[in-house]
């Protein structure tokens, strides 16, 4: 199978196990709020289906890794939030204990966003999450959309070293 076929399959299985996370408001056109900021940011972005910002971040080593950001929000206390996430590894690599206290022990090492485990019939996704107000500038955006890229990128490539996600 090609590089190009598997990324895709990789961003389909990605989306499919990512649509029921949590529960949050349904914004299926995409937060029109997010548009601008991710324009003032110069971050090139896609609308998904579901209404998720989908960005494919390009690191300086030439790796890749694709970033997304939720549209739909939730409510802390008052506090609007959303969610900016990226898959780190899938399916058969999760199977082993010793990976999960991997992704358990990282949680440690960064101070925003943690590691989360999803299971579906689809199969398995780790995934680096931050969760930040829904109305961010453009500057802390642009700075954690690389954040969480550069984790879930790191993680990738320390499990699997490859260059999939």
């Amino acid at each position: 199978m090609n590089a190009q076929i598997a990324r895709l399959l990789t961003v389909a299985v990605c989306l499919l196990l990512t649509a029921p996370l949590a529960a949050q408001d349904e914004a299926p056109l995409g937060d029109a709020r997010l548009r601008p900021l991710l324009a003032e940011a110069g971050l090139i972005h896609e609308l998904d289906p579901d209404g998720e910002y989908r960005l494919l971040l390009e690191f300086e080593d030439g790796r890749t890794q694709l970033v997304f950001i939720r549209s739909g929000t939730s409510n802390l206390e008052g506090l609007e939030v959303r969610e900016i996430y990226s898959p780190g590894c899938l399916g058969d690599t999760l199977a082993s204990s010793m990976v999960m206290t991997l992704l358990l022990h990282a949680n440690h090492d960064v101070i925003m966003g943690a590691w989360e485990y999803q299971a579906s019939t689809q199969g398995d996704v780790a995934l680096f999450c931050a969760r930040i107000p829904a109305d961010p500038d453009a500057a802390v955006l642009r700075r954690l959309v690389g954040l969480v890229g550069q984790v879930a990128d790191d993680m990738e490539e320390l499990l699997t070293g490859k260059d999939d996600l």
